[in-house]
């Protein structure tokens, strides 16, 4: 089995992403919204392994911020740790960045997410109200917004 790599991504991997996003998130991002989340300030990198996209993350700095705008792992490789090496790529990256402080949100019941980002040291720092359609509903759900300080780390 070859080593797990992460590697940036690049609009060629487009077509892949969505398939993952769309098997994996309640709401996935449509090929629009990928597409336009390669731009100046956007740091995406993916999880490779033997040729396959195991798992990615999509993120953008702007003046010292960084914000964690999409991160998963393809159902059929979840609970094997890939999601906590995303992780600390991330916030590696970041500090490559001089990033002062790291924000995300995330729906109030992804509580697998809402345990790996507490696991880094995000802290809840706010809520938005009804922020996430549930698909096939009327019913929206709140998102928790978090963040990360990288200058008391």
């Amino acid at each position: 089995m070859a080593k797990i790599q992460i590697l940036e991504l690049t609009y060629a991997h487009i077509p892949w992403l969505v398939e993952i996003d769309q098997q994996s998130h309640i709401s996935p991002w449509t090929k629009k919204i990928f597409e336009s989340s390669f731009n100046a300030r956007s740091h995406n990198f993916y999880l490779q392994q033997d040729n396959e996209i195991l798992g990615y993350y999509f993120a953008s700095f702007i003046v010292g911020e960084m914000t964690l705008e999409n991160i998963c792992i393809a159902p059929q490789h979840q609970g094997k740790g890939l999601a906590k090496k995303l992780m600390a790529h991330f916030i590696e990256y970041s500090r490559l960045l001089n990033t002062e402080d790291i924000f995300l949100e995330v729906r109030e019941s992804n509580t697998k997410a809402i345990s790996l980002y507490e696991s880094y040291k995000f802290e809840v720092t706010g809520k938005r109200k009804e922020y996430y359609s549930i698909p096939n509903s009327s019913d929206r759900e709140s998102a928790l917004l978090m963040k990360k300080s990288l200058l008391s780390d």
